[in-house]
């Protein structure tokens, strides 16, 4: 082998060996910017006074800090996703203080699911969830659905 070719060689080395140790730092980078738009992101999403979630613990999904190279963590969930996103966060919703959830008379007998998932009806009244408040409806109450979540404010009912 001559000293041209080794020398060749060894630039050939330096080079690719250049390449190799750039990508990480690259990766590295764009894996600290992406952190910093996740967290931001996040702080958008926590509940205000006024939301109807206000107080509900916030959804604590699996691991933040972990992403994988092509991972595009912009992307959109998928509807099932945000279905089953909306079912945790109204099965975590407390109940209302004791005097504002409406039992449902002795004499009325309808098939209602027993989970809480409370709805405002326009009575001003939060009903332990949509099918009680249907079922109240049946058994003789003038009351229909008005919102998803408890009864806060008067303004909630339309007159």
């Amino acid at each position: 082998m001559t000293l041209k070719m080794q020398v060749v060689a060894a630039l050939l080395f330096v080079v690719a060996l250049g390449l190799c140790t750039a990508a990480p730092q690259q990766e590295r980078g764009d894996w600290q910017r992406r952190r910093q738009q996740r967290q931001q992101r996040q702080q958008w999403q926590q509940p205000t006074e006024d939301d109807d979630l206000a107080g509900v613990p916030a959804p604590q999904p699996g691991r933040q800090d972990v992403s994988w190279p092509g991972q595009d963590l912009d992307q959109q969930q998928q509807p099932w996703q945000q279905q089953q996103q909306q079912q945790q966060q109204q099965a975590s919703t407390p109940a209302p203080a004791e005097g504002t959830l409406i039992v449902l008379p002795a004499n009325c007998r309808c098939q209602a699911i027993e989970n809480y998932n409370p709805v405002c009806g326009s009575d001003g009244n939060t009903y332990a969830n949509r099918q009680k408040l249907e079922c109240f409806a049946m058994c003789g109450s003038n009351v229909t659905y008005v919102k998803n979540g408890v009864c806060k404010r008067r303004q909630d009912v339309p007159v």
